[in-house]
């Protein structure tokens, strides 16, 4: 199990969640402390990354 922190800055910019996932997948990533981010949907946010 591979954990990671991330500081991304933004997740609305257009695209910008894919590339964290891509990049989450790429690296090995299980679980991630994601910082910095400015989200408006939802308070949490989960990502499957399968």
């Amino acid at each position: 199990m591979t954990p990671a922190i991330w500081n991304v800055l933004s997740l609305y910019r257009p695209g910008a969640l894919a590339k964290l996932k891509d990049e989450l997948n790429k690296c090995g990533v299980a679980i991630a402390a994601v910082q910095e981010i400015r989200w408006r949907d939802e308070k949490f946010l989960i990502l499957e990354i399968l």
